[in-house]
């Protein structure tokens, strides 16, 4: 006690003064220089002491040595805690930044939920303007059918005709009147196919749009549960930042997982262009093949085959496509909804 209060004494206006310095190093780095002059400022009284008697030198000697190491920890404690702060400012401003991040992530992500919604939407116009195309080519198949009708109508007239003059002039022979009847036969035959594959291509129709509409609730259904997933996102997110002081350890592992979820986003843009401009190619090839429809229907009998190879490859492109997207939305929403469990996993 005797030798504090020598050392209060002896370096009484130097201690005062080095009190604001103290201070300061909790915001300001404290250099090396200004360390060596602050034990040099406290060690600056010895050499006043020395002049002294040595008797008196002697029993302040003893005190100062004793001050001077406990100046010397508490230096050595301030730079200590003045690292600490400063590696603790450094894992704040990163766990901000990656807040910021991670923000503007999750907007990225609604961005590609809503493009997902506009294609959908653009599909569903696409697939009501092909429903649409094929309900006027039934309707010129039932036109044809009446046609033919109406056909075999005047040609049942023309044989009533010709069978009363048969009746009346009876210089026909037998054979006209068979081959006329041959005729009769193959005109309903063939009204009878006309018939049947009116009724197979209507019913082919109707399972086709019963399976399109699925899809698209599914497709929507999908939608749905990707906007419930990013809304959770969000609100982890949300507590995330709330607590982020409590998480600076773990920063450096949420770095890594955040690259990686970087990378998958990227491929995740990368393969949907890809997807947008063969969509785009694929419409062109549709629109033509519709052009070619238009005009093969009036060579019905010599075409009919080749109209239904080309509708049944146009839905099995569509049901290849729908199924294409299906796959990689649902491959999307898997690898962010792992990449989230992951990072909460790890952050309990």
């Amino acid at each position: 006690m005797e030798g504090s209060s020598n050392c209060g004494t002896g370096c009484d206006g130097k201690s005062v003064a080095m009190i604001p310095k103290i201070q300061k190093t909790l915001n300001i780095d404290l250099p090396s220089s200004s360390m060596v002059s602050a034990k040099e400022g406290c060690e600056s009284p010895l050499s006043s002491w020395d002049s002294e008697p040595e008797a008196d030198s002697m029993d302040y000697g003893f005190s100062w040595e004793i001050d001077n190491r406990s100046y010397d920890e508490l230096l050595k404690k301030l730079i200590e805690k003045e690292e600490e702060l400063r590696v603790s400012n450094l894992k704040l401003q990163l766990s901000e930044q990656e807040n910021i991040k991670l923000v503007v992530q999750v907007e990225n992500s609604e961005i590609l939920v809503d493009d997902a919604c506009e294609k959908l939407k653009l599909k569903e116009h696409e697939l009501n303007e092909q429903k649409k195309l094929l309900g006027d080519e039934i309707a010129k198949l039932k036109i044809q059918n009446l046609k033919s009708e109406n056909q075999l109508d005047d040609v049942r007239g023309e044989l009533e005709l010709k069978e009363k003059e048969l009746n009346e002039k009876k210089e026909i022979s037998e054979q006209e009147v068979f081959k006329l009847k041959n005729q009769i036969k193959e005109c309903e035959n063939q009204l009878d196919n006309v018939q049947g594959e009116l009724n197979l291509k209507n019913e082919e129709l109707q399972k086709q749009t019963a399976k399109l509409e699925t899809h698209i609730e599914e497709e929507k259904k999908n939608v749905a549960i990707l906007k419930g997933e990013i809304e959770t996102l969000v609100r982890t997110n949300e507590d995330n930042v709330n607590n982020h002081h409590k998480e600076l350890r773990k920063m450096i592992s949420v770095l890594f997982d955040l690259q990686v979820k970087k990378r998958d986003l990227d491929s995740d843009i990368a393969s949907l262009s890809n997807l947008k401009k063969q969509l785009i190619s694929k419409l062109e090839d549709c629109e033509s093949r519709n052009k070619k429809l238009e005009e093969k229907v009036k060579q019905y009998e010599a075409e009919n085959l080749q109209q239904k190879k080309l509708h049944s490859i146009q839905l099995k492109d569509l049901e290849d496509e729908i199924d294409f997207l299906n796959m990689k939305r649902v491959e999307g929403s898997f690898n962010y909804v792992c990449h989230s469990k992951k990072r909460n996993s790890k952050k309990r």
